[in-house]
């Protein structure tokens, strides 16, 4: 398996891997309906646009097979809810993985790379949003060391959603 930046032309595969990864992921947390009505070709344009213009500050990373296939992905950069957690500089913006990558340390070497990227860029402490209703992801953040710091709501086509927010005051890597 191979960490590395994104780069234009991974979009279709990036797209492919979050459409699957929620499937998989949020199976019994948002509607069979919703998830189905997920479409690659809409993330493909949404990656696209952010590889094609990238903020210094935001990076992107993929997860190769040995087949150079994309099997994950991970973005970060400045927290988004800085004005409800200002201790907290970046934010893992998203991590995704295909399902037969699940609990093979893919996705902590993938949050390395985003957290090597934050520091890089000044950014030495980092937050991340989670489903409430998601205890694997959960689970996933509190070993790499991450805490509590509270809950809030996300809408997702009219419905809202619990969520949790994790932090590291210092980066796991």
């Amino acid at each position: 398996m191979k960490i590395r930046p994104a780069v234009i032309g991974d979009e279709k595969q990036i797209a492919s891997v979050h459409v699957k990864s929620w499937q998989s992921a949020y199976r019994n947390i948002l509607p069979d309906d919703f998830l189905s009505g997920l479409s690659v070709e809409q993330r493909e344009k949404m990656w696209r646009s952010a590889l094609e213009r990238p903020l210094k500050e935001h990076g992107v990373y993929v997860a190769e097979d040995s087949c150079s296939q994309i099997i994950g992905f991970a973005n970060g950069g400045p927290n988004r809810s800085k004005d409800s957690y200002p201790d907290f500089k970046g934010e893992l913006n998203a991590i995704y993985l295909l399902e037969e990558s699940w609990g093979n340390g893919t996705g902590s070497q993938l949050v390395e790379a985003v957290t090597h990227h934050l520091k890089g860029n000044g950014l030495t402490s980092m937050l991340v949003w989670a489903f409430a209703d998601n205890p694997p992801a959960r689970k996933f953040y509190e070993k790499l060391g991450a805490v509590f710091l509270g809950e809030g709501t996300i809408n997702i086509n009219g419905i809202e959603y619990g969520e949790v927010v994790y932090g590291w005051k210092t980066m796991p890597f």
